[in-house]
């Protein structure tokens, strides 16, 4: 009989241990998630910030192109005009 008591006050000392690191496990799971979100959020703010950094720079990209292509077809109208 001493022996199964014994027994049990094992077992119920290991189920202890394991609730025990189950609980440290579940709050380290919050810590890594927030971690996650935080890290999320930057790569989100980054992205951002060079969007609104490059867009600037494409828009005027854009813009010269135009400007060549209009003087590009100026251009060729003003030669077809001077070999008419």
């Amino acid at each position: 009989m001493r022996e199964l008591e014994n027994t049990v006050t094992e077992v119920n000392k290991d189920v202890e241990t394991i609730q025990e690191r189950r609980a440290a496990l579940k709050a380290e799971i919050h810590v890594l998630e927030n971690d996650k979100l935080d890290i999320e959020n930057e790569i989100k703010q980054k992205e951002q910030k060079a969007k609104d950094r490059i867009l600037p720079e494409i828009q005027r990209t854009n813009d010269l192109i135009l400007k060549i292509k209009m003087e590009m077809e100026l251009g060729k109208e003003r030669i077809a005009k001077e070999e008419a």
